[in-house]
């Protein structure tokens, strides 16, 4: 889930190590009720590396989460783990 209130963007992608950062995939949609972008991903347990993508052209770390890595271009990340059931 990403929230910004104001500018509002036009488009939001959540890429990461999941879908090899192809930024055509991870399009997230907007819910209107909530000011929320949402993506349901259907991951297997182990830790993944992301990003938001902004209008196609401004990165930005998830900062709802509390781990962050190495982005691989002296940046950081928002990591998440996903444990097994």
């Amino acid at each position: 889930t990403y929230r910004q209130d104001d500018p509002q963007p036009k488009e939001v992608s959540c890429v990461g190590n999941f879908n090899r950062w192809n930024t055509k995939q991870g399009k997230m949609g907007y819910d209107g009720n909530t000011c929320e972008w949402k993506i349901s991903l259907n991951l297997l347990a182990g830790q993944y590396k992301y990003k938001f993508l902004i209008d196609g052209s401004k990165w930005i770390v998830d900062t709802e989460v509390t781990e962050y890595g190495d982005d691989g271009f002296g940046g950081k990340c928002s990591l998440l783990t996903v444990k097994m059931e």
